[in-house]
């Protein structure tokens, strides 16, 4: 049921060692081409203008204006960024361990901005997606925080409904309202053919507009899926790999892609987002955060 887009994580700090677990599991993988249709091949291919990679320090001591967190936990899920989106020209990424929310140059790849958040100690930051020309980020104390393209707070949004401890939301678009599904947290307790869906309507202003709970006992629900394709925050994709090649398909077309993304095992992430004309991800490698921008038309 649950599909991350994820990466590998293969990196040491200084303090602490950052090992695979042997009970790991890959939440992420490329559909093999086996598994492709003729549909999912056809279509116009898009071509890459340019591929570049910025690198930036992992360091957990102070949110650096050129450096993100990331902790390693040996009992649960690891701690490091959530998210990332795309908005007018620049690439919005959540670190979670400083809590504060980085405003990145597509064309550049520098940090702009590194906005902290006023939020409590303990709660953690979810994913972020773009709506209405605003950014909406979920955090794990049921808020929506909503801001603008200078990570100034726009508003907050209380959603009622708790739900599980950690950030984990999916982000649906619709022509006039923004829809979170938001994993249960009593989940676990109804068995594998009872899946909770916590639905959380907000319209363009940021109002809360309801919530409700679904349950489904569709044991193939998938919260990315819809009539049988992947989406992205709405938007559809598929990721495959083809005669040993990789591929990225959208609504505009196919994308040949210079390498693999990465993916990864140690915590549940979006770490991928694309507009018309960008496809960016992120992954950690040998204690450095590293973000790839892949330009196509």
């Amino acid at each position: 049921m649950k599909r991350y887009v994820v990466f590998i994580l293969a990196m040491v700090f200084i303090s602490c060692k950052c090992e695979v677990k042997d009970n790991a599991k890959f939440l992420f993988q490329p559909t093999n081409n086996c598994e492709i249709r003729n549909s999912e091949t056809a279509g116009d291919t898009l071509k890459v203008d340019s591929k570049r990679e910025y690198v930036f320090a992992v360091d957990n001591k102070e949110s650096g204006i050129h450096s993100l967190g990331y902790q390693n936990s040996e009992t649960s899920e690891d701690i490091g960024p959530r998210g990332i989106t795309i908005l007018n020209g620049n690439i919005y990424i959540v670190d979670t361990w400083h809590r504060c929310l980085k405003k990145v140059s597509i064309e550049t790849g520098e940090i702009i901005i590194s906005q902290p958040l006023k939020i409590k100690q303990k709660s953690l930051l979810g994913d972020i997606t773009v709506f209405n020309n605003n950014l909406f980020l979920i955090r794990d104390d049921s808020v929506c925080q909503i801001f603008d393209s200078n990570l100034i707070e726009v508003k907050q949004l209380l959603i009622s409904q708790k739900y599980r401890s950690e950030p984990k939301a999916i982000f649906w678009q619709t022509t006039d309202s923004l829809l979170l599904h938001l994993l249960a947290e009593d989940e676990e307790q109804l068995g594998n053919l009872q899946i909770p869906i916590h639905l959380v309507s907000i319209n363009k202003n940021g109002d809360w507009i309801n919530e409700r709970k679904l349950i489904s006992s569709n044991e193939n629900f998938s919260y990315w899926k819809r009539d049988g394709k992947d989406y992205i925050k709405g938007k559809y994709f598929n990721y495959y790999k083809q005669d040993g090649r990789y591929f990225f398909r959208n609504n505009l077309g196919v994308l040949p892609l210079p390498d693999e993304i990465p993916s990864m095992l140690r915590y549940p992430v979006n770490n991928i987002d694309f507009d018309k004309s960008n496809l960016v991800y992120f992954n950690i490698d040998q204690g450095l955060f590293k973000l790839t921008i892949i330009k196509f038309h």
